[in-house]
């Protein structure tokens, strides 16, 4: 998702750090691989959340995730032109710039091979700052535990007891009643 995107879903949740230029994993990491926390840093200030809190605002499938953030770059966009939309034309010569206030459509150009056209579409072209993207890298669906719930489910199903279901997910453990 873009930069913008991600601070909007923050904005929503009720965290008003302004635009994103950072995110970065923090708090203990468990055995699970997952970090307790995600800390968000805005242009006005920052916040730290619990992961599972993060995935939610963000909604992402799971908390066990790396983030890549692109920086912004300066990029040419086109911006489309509805015809009869006022244009400023813009151009110069020998040091000089003349401006020329028209509409979109009502202009003819003549081709690169000479020929007299007017364009049925028109657009501007201009550089301008392309907002960057977060990525999150995801793994796994559940709580980072490592037993299934559905794999336990259907030994239960199938008629194991739950000493049985716990000890094929973490075999050597051993069960004591307290």
């Amino acid at each position: 998702m873009t930069l913008d995107e991600a601070t909007r879903r923050l904005l929503t949740a009720g965290h008003d750090i302004g635009r994103i230029i950072g995110i970065r994993p923090s708090g203990a990491k468990g055995v699970s691989g997952r970090y307790s926390s995600t800390t968000f840093i805005g242009l006005k200030g920052e916040v730290t959340v619990r992961s599972e809190e993060a995935r939610r605002m963000l909604g992402l499938w799971s908390s066990l995730y790396e983030v890549t953030l692109s920086q912004d770059v300066e990029a040419e966009v086109v911006t489309p032109i509805a015809n009869g939309q006022p244009v400023v034309l813009a151009g110069g010569s020998a040091g000089g710039i003349v401006t020329v206030e028209s509409f979109a459509g009502r202009n003819y150009a003549i081709g690169a091979d000479g020929v007299m056209y007017r364009p049925s579409r028109y657009a501007v072209v201009h550089r301008a700052s392309v907002p960057g993207q977060v990525e999150f890298a995801g793994r796994g669906w559940g709580h980072g535990v490592g037993m299934s719930q559905y794999g336990a489910q259907q030994l239960a199903y199938d008629g194991w007891a739950y000493a049985q279901i716990l000890a094929h997910y973490y075999p050597g453990t051993l069960l004591e009643w307290r």
